[in-house]
């Protein structure tokens, strides 16, 4: 779930410095129980996933989905990671990763932060609203992780306590659930069971968990459980992007898109009360 750097934002040696920090801070994540035991979960789950549907994992071409879904946030953000292929996937060999996405906030000029960035706050994502991508139901939320010292360095956080950082659950359908990840500390304003409404704002961009520098992980999932759930491919819907003439439906890495309003009468309402998993906070 970690974020590189976009290319283009940093020089050759600074590259350079960033991919050996990144290196040897993934090593010495080995040396977490918490990460690792997540680890070898997410790997379990991935097999019991692909054997649970016979080896036939969701693909665009059959995906379909209940509920409408816009973009969690406002303003121009770009793709870091993530796209429907093996060559721009997220993490395609993990299946309950394959279709997530890394969201990093851009300005009118497509820079991630200020010039010589030092601070969490010379990152454009940083402290962002990040909001409900569809009506729904919260079901888990935690919070309380410290965002990752060192933006920027290419260092992830080898003390956290959980991949994902600060994170928020919701449930939109019967087996259609979001999770946006990263979040700042104690940003998190929504509550397990708490009903929510499409472009509510739920918390903060931040840099918890697994992560180089501020930026959103969003994915849908068709079970509540990180681990043992398989991520859907989404079509986002009412955005603007920096590709005129394209006409796919799904995202890939390097596209800038910026959320429009949609018509109040294409947004379902949906009544729901979680059908699975655990209702709860973790702090």
């Amino acid at each position: 779930m970690a974020e590189k750097s976009v290319a283009g934002q940093q020089s050759i040696g600074g590259a350079f410095r960033t991919a050996i920090l990144y290196l040897l801070s993934s090593n010495l994540l080995l040396l977490n129980p918490l990460l690792l035991i997540q680890d070898l979960f997410q790997m379990a789950g991935s097999v019991a996933a692909l054997l649970r549907l016979r080896r036939q994992p969701p693909m665009p071409q059959t995906s379909a989905l209940t509920v409408e879904y816009r973009l969690p946030f406002q303003g121009r953000w770009v793709i870091g990671r993530g796209g429907t292929t093996p060559a721009h996937s997220h993490s395609w060999f993990l299946v309950n990763q394959r279709f997530a996405y890394d969201f990093v906030k851009v300005d009118c000029h497509g820079t991630l932060q200020r010039e010589r960035p030092q601070r969490l706050t010379d990152y454009f994502a940083y402290g962002e609203d990040i909001l409900a991508p569809a009506h729904g139901v919260v079901l888990q939320v935690r919070d309380g992780i410290r965002d990752a010292p060192w933006p920027g360095s290419g260092w992830l956080d080898i003390f956290t306590r959980d991949i994902r950082g600060n994170f928020v659950l919701i449930q939109h359908a019967k087996s259609e659930y979001s999770l946006l990840a990263h979040l700042a500390p104690k940003s998190v304003v929504v509550r397990p069971g708490e009903r929510v409404r499409q472009g509510q704002r739920v918390a903060s961009c931040g840099n918890s968990g697994l992560s180089t520098q501020p930026h959103l992980h969003f994915q849908l999932q068709d079970r509540p459980s990180f681990a043992f759930c398989l991520s859907l491919p989404i079509a986002f819907r009412h955005y603007m992007t920096n590709r005129h003439g394209d006409t796919s439906r799904f995202l890939e890495r390097g596209i800038e898109v910026e959320p429009v309003e949609a018509p109040a009468h294409q947004v379902p309402n949906l009544a729901l009360q979680p059908t699975a998993g655990r209702n709860e906070t973790v702090v």
